[in-house]
């Protein structure tokens, strides 16, 4: 991401429960640490808040999504609830209506989907994997709009179309166990 100065920023989530920010012109300085997390950070994600500037999204063992402003890091995150599991992975995406998205995926075996200019909405909640969901993505669907991508430790990956939650896609299955490669076989 890049800073109010200008400069690249890298974001880093830890088990100690922050997300700090580094600028990697100047590695022998401290990190800018947010904290608030209760729990290991799994994910992080950078998307653009409704003024322009960069927010960084994190998952984590809390079971917790926040939104972070870099700039003002003494100000609480907005705190996004829902999860019954740790959540494994966070991504962006941009709605129909031009604005972004928070993507997550838990060991609850969810999807959900954040509005994150109305936080007391309850998210959209995708279901159909049976196990925990380690990795969530976007693509543009061949129409040209918005797919989210997940893939979960019950070795599927599945394809969701945002704008009609109450289909549940066909598991795309292309990993399977004794892959041969002599490394591990978990998803």
């Amino acid at each position: 991401m890049t800073g109010a100065d200008g400069r690249p920023r890298i974001t880093s989530g830890s088990h100690d429960s922050t997300v700090r920010v580094w600028d990697p012109d100047h590695p022998g300085h401290t990190s800018q640490a947010l904290t608030g997390h209760t729990g290991s950070v799994w994910a992080v994600g950078i998307m653009t808040g409704a003024d322009g500037r960069p927010r960084i999204t994190s998952g984590s063992h809390d079971r917790t999504v926040r939104v972070w402003d870099p700039d003002h890091p003494d100000r609480v995150a907005q705190v996004l609830t829902g999860h019954t599991g740790p959540v494994r992975a966070v991504g962006i995406m941009t709605g129909a209506d031009g604005r972004p998205r928070i993507i997550s995926g838990s060991t609850d075996a969810t999807v959900r989907v954040w509005d994150p200019d109305h936080p007391d909405r309850a998210p959209q909640v995708l279901t159909g994997h049976p196990g925990p969901v380690r990795a969530v993505g976007v693509m543009t669907g061949a129409d040209g709009s918005a797919r989210i991508v997940s893939a979960s430790h019950d070795r599927t990956v599945r394809l969701w179309d945002p704008d009609h939650p109450d289909h549940t896609p066909s598991p795309h299955r292309p990993h399977r166990l004794g892959g041969g490669g002599g490394g591990d076989d978990r998803c």
